[in-house]
């Protein structure tokens, strides 16, 4: 009965459009965007020339390209930990009270799905 956020997930997809290309489209943009944070917690700790090539290895990745392309949960939890990762660390070097906010948010993603 815990792994019914997915399903959920994708019996709306499906409703609006019946179509796996949708579901791999939708899993391409949140591996993309998963990239997109990896780049922007790697400019935290290694110069910018690191970060984008860490993005890249990632995108480019055989586990990344398989989950991708199986239209498994497994591309949307990476984005949300990553996300909640970048925010978390966000929040402990500006201490500001609104990116905790966002990282609780994704938890509570992570843990509906």
């Amino acid at each position: 009965i815990d792994d019914w956020g997915y399903p959920l997930y994708i019996s709306t997809l499906y409703r609006i459009v019946d179509s796996q290309l949708l579901v791999n489209l939708l899993n391409v943009v949140v591996n993309a965007m998963t990239s997109v944070y990896l780049f922007r917690i790697g400019q935290c700790f290694m110069s910018r020339k690191s970060a984008y090539l860490a993005a890249i290895i990632y995108c480019l990745s055989s586990y990344s390209i398989f989950y991708q392309a199986s239209g498994l949960k497994e591309t949307i939890m990476v984005f949300l930990c990553v996300l909640s990762f970048y925010y978390y660390y966000i929040y402990l070097s500006k201490n500001q009270y609104k990116y905790i906010n966002y990282f609780f948010h994704n938890i509570n993603s992570i843990s509906s799905l």
